[in-house]
């Protein structure tokens, strides 16, 4: 990113983010975010808020891969016990995944497993694995 005046077109005065948009790669809504930062002609952005805000648009671009790769190992690791839904399987006493269920308790609950039924994944599966498994499972409904 570079940081230019809205003045002098140098390093002084005034200043606004100039980014790269060929060098970003991400969904549409990403670049056409950026782009709409770039025409705040009128309000300078300050270059911390701008950073943020391309963090976060990133944060958000990268969800559904991690998803993706969550549906992977949910299907292969989860499904026969919280099956395709994630509505559990009452028969094995099996409870469907809460919507209030905050990712932080699902990834523990990922690592330390329940006792006696559901093992824990702690060794089994790396934290960006267990990451993309809850990733997955707040898309069901």
């Amino acid at each position: 990113m570079q940081i230019i005046s809205r003045k002098t077109g140098q390093g002084e005065g005034l200043v606004r983010p100039r980014l790269d948009v060929g060098r970003l790669q991400g969904s549409t809504k990403l670049t056409d975010a950026i782009h709409s930062l770039q025409k705040q002609q009128e309000n300078p952005v300050k270059p911390n808020r701008v950073k943020l805000a391309v963090f976060l648009l990133a944060v958000t671009a990268a969800t559904p891969m991690l998803a993706q790769d969550g549906a992977a190992i949910y299907k292969s690791k989860c499904q026969m016990c919280h099956m395709a839904d994630g509505s559990g399987n009452k028969a094995m006493k099996v409870p469907a995944f809460s919507p209030r269920a905050s990712a932080a308790s699902l990834i523990a609950i990922t690592r330390k497993g329940i006792s006696p039924r559901m093992p824990a994944y702690a060794g089994k599966l790396t934290d960006a694995q267990m990451n993309a498994v809850v990733a997955y499972i707040k898309t069901l409904k």
